[in-house]
């Protein structure tokens, strides 16, 4: 990849600095009894309300609940801590109260007056007429049940489809994380065999160099226009890359964020979806109820362990003020050995038949090439 030239950075810059000032952004946000509002003030001086029930994830929500709402970062997002909601402020604005599928549902249960007149008419007749298995239609079952049981052997692979695609989704987040851990720990030997020749041909300790600093930046580092983004000691760049260091640390509690975000914002809607039910909720997994937990602890909690990592049921590694790090081997692979046994059990249960998971995968949970 070519490197950015200075024109380029400062338009980037410019694009932010803009954004800031025309995005909209909130300042302060409550939730206003009287109205039954959640309101939002934003930066510009605008004040902006919606109903909760009309939001993901606050349908249900008591008032003690929906009064204890907070700005995110620099007024981009509103988060409610007791029931795990985090809306995008642009979002609500452009009148998106939930994901894509949330949002196409609820237009789904949206009634004009002529389709509630045509479904009063019908219903006088009846009712609508039962659809028959054998003429290769859609079978209707109770919003709670899987969409297809095993016996009707019609359109199972649907959710067997959306749990491979979880899986393969899974797996490129933990070759994305293997790999950056090796290339770490292949960092800081470098910098440890380099200070060593250096120390050799100067005749001197080779704990002088590690005191030295070390700068990551853009341009010529003697130019006074030049870009410092980062600095640090050769030491510390040492032992942060070093097996168990810091950074192998925050990588894992990365990658606890971003799976979580792929199960709960993306696959677990869509595995609900193809089971034909409504809520996501309705698909539980105690294995991501405890990456749940972790996530909690590290994106509110500043990577500690908050007293309810004691409700985990799989992952039993942390106690209260813990740092949350997974960084050890044995903890990394049970973590992704227990979502793959989660994975195939589940689709085994509401498919009758094995998304074959396990089989993609030898013994030691290496994937088969």
């Amino acid at each position: 990849m070519s490197e950015l030239t200075d024109t380029e950075i400062d338009a980037a810059l410019a694009r932010g600095k803009a954004a800031r000032l025309h995005e909209p952004r909130a300042a302060a946000a409550r939730y206003d009894r009287a109205r039954k509002r959640v309101v939002v003030e934003l930066t510009n001086g605008c004040t902006f309300a919606f109903p909760p029930r009309l939001a993901q994830g606050l349908d249900g929500a008591t008032e003690d609940q929906l009064t204890k709402v907070e700005v995110l970062g620099s007024g981009t997002g509103l988060h409610w801590e007791t029931l795990d909601v985090d809306l995008s402020v642009p979002d609500l604005l452009s009148g998106l109260f939930g994901t894509k599928a949330y949002m196409a549902r609820r237009a789904g249960q949206a009634r004009s007056p002529a389709k509630a007149a045509a479904a009063r008419a019908n219903g006088a007749k009846g009712g609508r007429p039962r659809l028959a298995a054998n003429h290769g239609e859609t079978l209707r079952v109770p919003l709670e049940q899987p969409r297809y049981s095993a016996d009707q052997g019609l359109g199972k692979e649907a959710v067997l489809d959306v749990i491979r695609e979880f899986d393969t989704a899974v797996d490129n987040e933990v070759g994305l994380y293997l790999d950056a851990q090796s290339a770490m720990v292949q960092f800081a030997n470098f910098l440890t065999q380099t200070q060593a020749q250096s120390a050799a041909q100067r005749g001197i300790p080779i704990e002088q160099f590690d005191s030295l600093s070390f700068t990551y930046g853009h341009g010529d580092p003697h130019d006074p226009q030049s870009l410092d983004l980062h600095s640090t000691t050769q030491g510390n760049i040492k032992a942060r890359n070093a097996k168990g260091g810091r950074n192998h640390v925050l990588l894992g509690q990365h990658f606890i964020v971003e799976l979580f975000s792929f199960w709960e914002d993306g696959y677990r809607q869509r595995i609900a979806d193809s089971l034909r039910r409504e809520n996501k909720d309705s698909i539980e997994s105690d294995i991501f109820g405890d990456i749940r937990l972790m996530r909690k602890s590290i994106i509110h909690h500043r990577g500690v362990a908050l007293p309810e990592i004691t409700r985990c049921k799989i992952l039993t590694w942390f106690s209260p003020g813990d740092i949350i790090d997974i960084s050890d081997d044995s903890r990394f692979h049970s973590m992704i050995t227990e979502i793959r046994k989660w994975l195939e059990a589940f689709g085994l249960k509401v498919s009758g038949s094995s998304p074959g998971l396990l089989a993609r995968y030898g013994p030691s949970g290496h994937r088969k090439i």
